[in-house]
């Protein structure tokens, strides 16, 4: 999420969420860019979760949750070029699909790897680097390590002058917590949800009931 904010004021327009497990990855770009976010998974019940929360959410208009094996499944490389990805999966399945997401990054466009340990990070930034993509940002949260890297292209020199300071402001978005391995968490006929301080250009606050 913290690289997420770092990188929104680009406003990527082709998102995919590679992995999408509880789908909150899909759910905070949805929300904070107002785009339409792709987000797949190999587990069934990870897709159908996923597809809860964005209704619960408010999302299901922008979250589209598909069960998809990688870079093989037809609708995920028809959406590309995307000019975002998300890959929160294991990282020797990353070094595999490495090819292929540089193959469908737009110019310009940035992948989110993360779900790894600290001790992978190296093996998965060399994989990635032998297609071309550069580092931009790491990020370590002891064990686990989030890479940010970048396909060079037309569009990189022009969103890196970032966003206008008048019309980017912080703001709080409210997603619900739920787990991927089991069914939404409920008390009391109400679901719980966290509160996420990131920047949007549309602020978007989600309001119980």
């Amino acid at each position: 999420l913290l690289a997420l904010e770092r990188i929104a004021h680009r406003r990527p327009r082709r998102i995919l969420d590679l992995g999408t497990g509880s789908g909150i990855l899909a759910l905070a770009a949805a929300k904070l860019l107002r785009r339409p976010v792709l987000a797949t998974d190999i587990e069934p019940w990870s897709v159908r979760v996923a597809a809860e929360n964005a209704r619960l959410n408010r999302a299901h208009r922008l979250v589209s949750a598909r069960l998809a094996d990688g870079w093989r499944h037809r609708a995920v490389r028809a959406g590309g070029p995307y000019d975002l990805v998300f890959a929160n999966i294991l990282a020797r399945p990353l070094c595999a699909m490495a090819r292929d997401l540089a193959a469908h990054l737009a110019p310009g466009g940035t992948a989110i790897l993360a779900g790894l340990l600290g001790t992978q990070a190296r093996m998965v930034l060399a994989a990635h680097r032998r297609q071309g993509l550069a580092l931009e940002a790491r990020h370590d949260v002891r064990p686990w390590t989030t890479l940010v890297v970048r396909r060079r292209g037309p569009a990189h020199a022009d969103r890196e002058r970032g966003p206008k300071s008048d019309r980017f402001v912080a703001e709080p978005c409210l997603i619900w917590q739920l787990a991927s391995s089991e069914p939404p968490l409920r008390r009391r006929g109400r679901t719980r949800g966290v509160r996420l301080g990131l920047r949007s250009a549309r602020p978007a606050r989600l309001r119980q009931g």
